[in-house]
């Protein structure tokens, strides 16, 4: 995790004292980074030795969580938050936000799931790890003042530090963030194998990069959603696996990732480019 943080502060500080473009600082990062793991293990996988290490490895990463309780708690206060939101509309005469609708969709989905699975339904711990994250993710950009200066910082730098705004610190926070997040998934992937492979998860930028636009992020920045992101995510893998369960093979998850990536991109322009002229 201190590595990984390290390299975003690495990544951080390129773009901003030299201003090269982000987008290319942090993928010569990552073949820079990657190269030296493939030097420090002479690109041989790293088994873990050590019978303590690799049970604690285990228990982080395998097993299941109960969720009942917290998933009812997580309904009672998206509940009443929903509501509070409704009704202080309603006073105000203003229209009702998607955000209070999604409040309360979301409290019904939790109770519908502990009424579906009781109080024993339990969850894959990684799945929990990213459900916790997401939702910390989502309340922070929707719901706080960070989030809100998040999002100005990367539509419209300028404009935000003329408002009072420090852009330097929040895009630096940005790059600590999304590289400690990427340190804890490769924890998650490193725990699973019980060893660490310098070539696992070659490729997967592609991927990652579409998952992110699939889900309404913007190239251009100042737009973009977490839970988007993970929707576009999990139709993604979810169409990796149908191609292997139909033997398709993985030419067609390029053709289908990179049709993604381009049209997605060619939307968010032209629709940049007529809010623009509006």
């Amino acid at each position: 995790m201190l590595v990984s943080i390290l390299a975003g502060l690495l990544n951080g500080a390129i773009v901003q004292y030299l201003g090269i473009n982000a987008f290319i600082v942090t993928l010569g990062t990552l073949t820079a980074i990657r190269g030296v793991v493939q030097i420090y293990t002479d690109g041989q996988s790293l088994s873990v030795q050590t019978p303590e290490a690799l049970q604690a490895m285990r228990m982080f990463e395998s097993g299941r969580f109960p969720i009942a309780i917290p998933l009812i708690i997580i309904a009672a206060g998206l509940l009443l938050a929903g509501l509070r939101s409704l009704v202080r509309a309603r006073r105000q005469a203003r229209n009702v936000s998607v955000t209070s609708l999604g409040m309360i969709i979301g409290a019904v989905c939790c109770l519908a799931l502990v009424w579906a699975g009781g109080m024993s339904i339990s969850m894959p711990k990684p799945v929990v790890y990213m459900f916790v994250f997401t939702i910390v993710v989502w309340f922070v950009l929707n719901l706080t003042t960070i989030g809100r200066r998040v999002y100005a910082v990367g539509g419209n730098p300028e404009a935000a530090r003329l408002s009072g705004i420090n852009v330097q610190r929040y895009k630096m926070a940005g790059f600590i963030l999304c590289s400690a997040a990427a340190g804890f998934g490769g924890v998650l992937f490193g725990s699973r194998l019980g060893a660490v492979n310098p070539t696992a998860m070659q490729g997967a930028e592609l991927t990652v990069i579409a998952s992110a636009i699939l889900g309404g992020t913007s190239l251009f920045g100042g737009a973009g959603s977490v839970i988007k992101t993970l929707a576009g995510a999990l139709l993604l893998f979810t169409l990796t696996n149908g191609f292997n369960i139909l033997n398709l093979g993985a030419n067609y998850q390029g053709v289908i990732e990179g049709t993604v990536v381009v049209s997605a991109a060619a939307i968010y322009t032209v629709g940049g480019a007529r809010r623009r002229k509006r």
